[in-house]
């Protein structure tokens, strides 16, 4: 199932159902009310998380009958399908983004005959480490932004940018979870876009003293998700599922979840070790090889249109909104 959060005119936000070619939405609140007098575990994806397994197949069930009232998606306002979601993990596992990053950094850092000798030596690469573990830091679960919303604008940053990732939210609890059964305990998929203030984080980070991102990922809406939450049974093994960047239409890049250094069962198992999973967590995998403006030095200007497409889950887009004064961090 494709699972939604949306809102309609002088209505709040509600859960919904997708249906299969992406054109209509069911409101799952609705048809709890109707078969059963409340709507219980359907009336946001918290609630449906939290409800388990059981919940998720009555759902299943009430959406495959006859008579529903279908409303078309063009008459709603689809919002961030997980809008607080109540962790977020943000992880980095693929060495192509890493290392094409890493060479455009150093190419406008570096004098041209320095960098030269640096590139030619072949020291431009992923450490060791970066193939031991995922490594991922905690992100700003509260700076969320859905489908079709506008992206602020930093007033500290003349240089931002996307990152193409995939998103999965935790559907069950575990602690030290094998990585043999990691899948078990993912609820389902979406698209996840870290809008990234580029020269907020150098200055943070590899150049500057900060232990992790700070206000190179913390501003508002920078964290965007949608358009929906593919659930894990109709998704299946996400590692073959291509995915694409698009900006103002044109193709900026193209890659496989499988692409990465670390299975999505790998991270997810790693990120339960000695910590117990929450559901209604979520975690995000990393921006893909050619998935970000940075590896080609080009960076997003306001009115940019960037769309994120992953197969067997749809396209998410966002606006980049207007600059304000530039006052720097």
């Amino acid at each position: 199932m494709k699972l939604a959060t949306f809102q309609m005119i002088n209505l709040g936000p509600r859960l919904g159902v997708v249906s299969s070619d992406g054109a209509s939405i069911l409101d799952a609140g609705a048809l709890a009310q109707s078969a059963t007098g409340s709507v219980g575990a359907f009336g946001t994806m918290l609630d449906l998380i939290d409800a388990g397994p059981d919940a998720l197949s009555q759902l299943r069930a009430w959406t495959s009958e006859s008579g529903l009232n279908w409303i078309n998606l063009g008459e709603v306002t689809l919002l961030a399908p997980l809008p607080n979601p109540r962790r977020l993990r943000c992880f980095s596992t693929y060495e192509k983004h890493l290392v094409q990053a890493f060479q455009q950094v150093l190419k406008h850092k570096l004098s041209g005959p320095v960098y030269a000798i640096v590139k030619g030596l072949g020291l431009i690469k992923a450490p060791k480490k970066f193939f031991k573990v995922p490594a991922y830091y905690k992100g700003n679960h509260l700076a969320i932004s859905g489908p079709d919303q506008t992206i602020d604008w930093p007033s500290y940053s003349q240089m931002l940018d996307y990152e193409l990732e995939l998103g999965l939210v935790i559907g069950k609890p575990g602690k030290d979870v094998p990585v043999s059964s990691a899948l078990d305990h993912v609820f389902g998929y979406t698209i996840f876009n870290d809008f990234s203030a580029r020269d907020a984080l150098m200055g943070e980070m590899g150049f500057g003293p900060s232990a992790g991102p700070a206000k190179g990922k913390d501003f508002d809406t920078s964290n965007a998700i949608g358009p929906w939450i593919v659930t894990a049974d109709e998704m299946g093994d996400p590692a073959s599922a291509t995915m694409t960047v698009r900006v103002n239409g044109v193709e900026r890049g193209t890659a496989k979840v499988s692409d990465a250094a670390h299975s999505v069962a790998a991270m997810v198992a790693y990120a339960s070790r000695g910590e117990t999973l929450c559901p209604g967590e979520m975690m995000s995998c990393g921006a893909v090889g050619d998935g970000t403006g940075i590896e080609s030095w080009r960076f997003l200007v306001p009115g940019d249109r960037v769309e994120l497409m992953i197969e067997r889950i749809g396209t998410l887009a966002n606006i980049l909104g207007p600059k304000g004064a530039f006052t720097p961090l």
